[in-house]
């Protein structure tokens, strides 16, 4: 099954010229993934970045003001 999908993530990274059979453009973009809606990854190139959840400090805007810390979860972003 993970075969599959790599055929689609190759797809994204490179143009297939289907009349041939064979890419027509190759290195359209440099990563590429495909996830599952409940975060798992199924497919990547071996330079796409896991998608992860972290905590990211918000400098604050005004002196007084203390500096915030937010949640990213990367996954729901993308999604």
């Amino acid at each position: 099954m993970a075969e599959a999908w790599q055929g689609y993530v190759d797809q994204v990274v490179n143009k297939m010229d289907y009349n041939t059979n064979t890419y027509s453009v190759t290195g359209i973009c440099e990563a590429a993934a495909i996830y599952g809606q409940d975060g798992s990854a199924w497919a990547w190139t071996p330079t796409f970045p896991e998608l992860t959840t972290y905590q990211f400090e918000i400098e604050a805007f005004d002196a007084g003001e203390a500096n915030q810390t937010v949640t990213v979860n990367e996954f729901a972003l993308a999604l």
